[in-house]
C-alpha cells in the first residue's frame, strides 16, 4: 500500500486509467494552434486570436467567437484543423506530475 502527496491510498487492488490527452500530455496549445490556422485558412484572413491556457480552445468557443460562421463554415474549420493538428504536435507538453505518478503506480 502507497500513499500519494495528496494522502490517497493506491493499494494492488486499484485500477488506474489515464488517457493521453489532457492527462499524460498537455495538448492545448497545439489544438488552439490549429484551430487558429484553420480558422485564418477558412476566413482567408488573420483573426488575432490570442491563446489563453487556461481555456481549452473547442467546438463551442470556435462558435462563441465566431457566431456569423454558418454551419458549413464551422465544419470546414474543423476539419481543417484536424488535418493541420500533426502540425503543431511539437507544441505539446507531458504533464511531469501525472507521468511520475503513472510510473510509480505501474510498477506496484
Amino acid at each position: 500500500m502507497k500513499e500519494n502527496q495528496e494522502g490517497i491510498i493506491i493499494t494492488t487492488d486499484k485500477i488506474l486509467f489515464f488517457d493521453m490527452d489532457g492527462t499524460l500530455v498537455d495538448t492545448n496549445l497545439a489544438n488552439f494552434s490549429a484551430y487558429k490556422k484553420a480558422v485564418d485558412s477558412v476566413l482567408q484572413t488573420d483573426t488575432k486570436l490570442v491563446y489563453n491556457h487556461e481555456i481549452r480552445f473547442n467546438r463551442s468557443v470556435l462558435k462563441a467567437n465566431f457566431p456569423h460562421l454558418t454551419d458549413n463554415e464551422l465544419e470546414k474549420v474543423i476539419q481543417v484543423k484536424e488535418s493541420l493538428y500533426d502540425e503543431f504536435l511539437y507544441l505539446t507538453t507531458l504533464i511531469d506530475e501525472n507521468v511520475e505518478l503513472l510510473l510509480r503506480y505501474s510498477k506496484i
